[in-house]
């Protein structure tokens, strides 16, 4: 189970859950497209709700708050230097101008993407490194981020007008961001900065002048160079992230002290 101290597959959990995240993904834009007359905007929107609500159930039904990084007090943030990188390119595509975009479309552009990052950095960010912490936290980063690429190739489903080469760069890059944004996610011990970043990432590219092919590449590029500077050089703070337990349910904390022991903490 999912639930346990230690899950004796992890990895083949790992890739259960990036199967259930497609499966949701692909089975809601079918069912929407086959059932609805929504323009693609507006379905994407809702299954990118449904996605959102999926993995925070999960968050949720698991107990993992602490251990995915989104219950951290912001006492324990740390190495919040280490943002003002990966935040700043995220505002490359601004160097070419900004696009005449109507203002419905950025109001279902901000919406899309909080709940894009929310189930996408949730489970790749979140539970999957969780998943995988016992195989150590370089497995952790990297398989994490391999299937975050890989997810990608949903696209196909979703957007049938794009070409298979285009969906393959994107989960390359995808692949690559992720290195950087795991490597974020631990080092500084809470979900939240690298959601921000990849929300920025994906607003700002929509939004900017520059080519999004081009500034997606240097963003990529950039975040994959990073993370791996970062697993050099905070690969403790990393792996003291990794293993971060959640606080033991309220009724098993009762059921200790009544026994007479310390309080603990479970997996």
């Amino acid at each position: 189970m999912l639930s346990s101290t230690r899950a004796r597959h992890p990895i083949l959990v790992a890739i259960g859950l990036l199967i259930a995240f497609e499966v949701v993904s692909v089975g809601s834009t079918l069912l929407l497209n086959r059932l609805t007359a929504l323009d693609g905007k507006a379905r994407d929107l809702i299954t990118e709700a449904i996605l959102a609500a999926a993995v925070v159930g999960l968050v949720a039904l698991l107990a993992w708050w602490r251990s995915t990084g989104f219950s951290t007090p912001v006492r324990d943030w740390r190495n919040l230097r280490l943002l003002v990188l990966p935040i700043a390119i995220t505002f490359l595509p601004l160097l070419g101008g900004v696009r005449n975009v109507d203002p419905g479309t950025v109001s279902i552009l901000l919406v899309g993407y909080v709940l894009n990052s929310l189930a996408e950095d949730g489970m790749f960010r979140g539970i999957v490194p969780r998943v995988l912490r016992d195989r150590g936290v370089l497995v952790a980063v990297v398989l994490s981020s391999l299937l975050f690429g890989l997810a990608h190739f949903g696209n196909i489903v979703s957007r049938p007008d794009q070409s298979v080469a285009i969906t393959a760069a994107q989960a390359l890059g995808a692949f690559t961001q992720g290195i950087g944004l795991v490597a974020v996610r631990l080092a500084t011990d809470t979900i939240w900065p690298a959601m921000l970043i990849h929300f920025l990432g994906d607003l700002l590219g929509q939004v900017g002048g520059m080519p999004i092919i081009l500034s997606n590449v240097m963003e990529s590029v950039v975040m994959l160079v990073f993370g791996i500077w970062i697993y050099r050089r905070h690969r403790r703070d990393m792996e003291s992230s990794l293993q971060a337990d959640d606080p033991a349910p309220t009724g098993q904390r009762r059921e200790t002290q009544r026994e007479g022991f310390p309080t603990g903490h479970t997996g």
